[in-house]
């Protein structure tokens, strides 16, 4: 391939897929021809993948590719190559490099508690950077930047919707998410 790839292909019976740091690579398994090509930056690191549905997953620069499976028509033929039509999706369409969130609150508008267990009275940091970096992968971020975390008397919900059972909790004040 023209740019390099440490990543393993993927195969399927009809497919060789294969990411290069510069094109995503469809072949014919049959005849090993080239069927199809899409351009990209910063491929070739993560191997693609195969979803249960056919649908070929694969990553260039942190951009999460998704395209769809071939059609089967009739009598069972496949027509139609998997990757020309297909379109890339963002893992973080819209999302800005970074964003601050003060104070991080749940889907139900609590306060976002810092501790993993119900009953903590000073939970410590692990706790909260795991806690905040699973905030922060839903709203669509990969990484936690600063946290900022107090005890108040505020009703404070986890991530699950459970709820602190203390009379004070330990809450985040601002989490800052990046990309």
């Amino acid at each position: 391939t023209a740019g390099g790839s440490i990543a393993s292909a993927a195969a399927s019976r009809t497919h060789l897929f294969v990411s290069a740091q510069d094109a995503f690579l469809t072949f014919d398994t049959n005849s090993l021809q080239q069927v199809a090509k899409i351009d990209w930056v910063g491929g070739g690191a993560s191997p693609p993948a195969i979803g249960p549905k056919g649908h070929v997953y694969a990553l260039a620069s942190n951009i999460l590719f998704v395209f769809p499976p071939p059609k089967q028509v009739a009598g069972g033929a496949i027509v139609g190559q998997p990757l020309p039509q297909a379109q890339p999706v963002a893992t973080n369409p819209g999302t800005p490099a970074s964003q601050s969130y003060k104070p991080p609150l749940t889907p139900d508008g609590y306060r976002l508690f810092a501790c993993k267990k119900l009953d903590g009275d000073d939970c410590g940091k692990d706790d909260t950077k795991d806690i905040a970096l699973a905030f922060c992968q839903k709203q669509g971020f990969t990484q936690v930047g600063d946290t900022d975390t107090d005890k108040k008397k505020v009703k404070a919900e986890t991530l699950d919707g459970q709820f602190c059972s203390k009379s004070k909790c330990k809450v985040f004040d601002e989490i800052v998410c990046q990309n």
